[in-house]
């Protein structure tokens, strides 16, 4: 805290800044390293791990109101294949349907089972319908059937 006060804007400002949001992080004090979004990069790969952690219980509880004030932020997602699929249904529903066509897009190319690639098609069909995309949607519902 002392270099970030007694230095501010300057580079070891920011290392100090990213190094005490890592340690507040390591501690679980999330709330605190959003708290300090404004002073870190933007898209901070920290913050972005952060609004991952925070999303995941409220995902688990069936709390999509709650897990939405994270969702809505996040640019990068890292979810299990489970958490995936209640956060694309959780944003498709809230119709934040661009940010559910990033979590289903990458979760059919990691898909590897047959199985795996239809919970995929379905959810990418209707949601290409619903960005009135139809020519993709019939090719998803297509793949999903064959």
């Amino acid at each position: 805290d002392k270099i970030i006060q007694n230095f501010p804007n300057s580079n070891e400002a920011q290392k100090a800044l990213e190094l005490k949001a890592q340690l507040l992080f390591d501690d679980k004090r999330y709330a605190e390293v959003l708290g300090m979004q404004k002073d870190l990069p933007k898209d901070s790969p920290l913050i972005q791990k952060t609004l991952n952690v925070l999303a995941k219980t409220p995902l688990e509880d069936h709390r999509c109101e709650e897990a939405l004030k994270y969702l809505s932020q996040i640019t990068a997602f890292e979810f299990n294949p489970q958490e995936e699929i209640q956060a694309f249904d959780c944003l498709y529903f809230a119709s934040l349907k661009e940010k559910a066509q990033i979590i289903a897009l990458n979760a059919l190319k990691a898909a590897k089972t047959p199985s795996e690639k239809l919970v995929w098609l379905y959810r990418l069909g209707r949601n290409y319908y619903r960005l009135g995309d139809f020519k993709n949607s019939t090719l998803a519902s297509k793949d999903a059937l064959i």
